[in-house]
């Protein structure tokens, strides 16, 4: 093989690279691309991922299951202030923000109170 056929060769091999590359570089970057955005979307919306599962863990940590019991017992001192109007809207607020703690972390007054008022 002399020098100018393998200087051909060589040149050759480099423009079928580039026209390779050019013609399958855009296709992987767009798949790249659509499963990143699939990845996102499903994590966002809490099919797979930590999302759901740190969300649950923060819901038992002791801060917030004492700041849910504050709450609530703030709202117990409004709903026994409070006129008949407005009673039964703390109410319905009363229960439904003691729904969204395990009721075994209620404490004990806000328990007993919580049950009353679901009667």
């Amino acid at each position: 093989m002399s020098n100018n056929e393998y200087r051909n060769d060589v040149r050759e091999a480099t423009r079928e690279g580039v026209w390779t590359f050019w013609h399958i570089f855009p296709r992987f970057l767009v798949a790249v691309v659509v499963v990143a955005a699939i990845g996102f979307g499903l994590r966002s919306i809490g099919m797979f991922g930590g999302a759901v599962v740190d969300r649950a863990v923060f819901e038992q940590t002791p801060s917030y299951v004492q700041g849910k019991n504050t709450y609530i017992a703030r709202l117990r001192l409004e709903y026994e202030t409070a006129d008949v109007g407005h009673k039964e809207g703390l109410r319905r607020l009363i229960v439904s923000e003691a729904e969204t703690i395990d009721p075994s972390n209620l404490t004990d007054s806000n328990r007993v109170f919580v049950d009353s008022l679901r009667r």
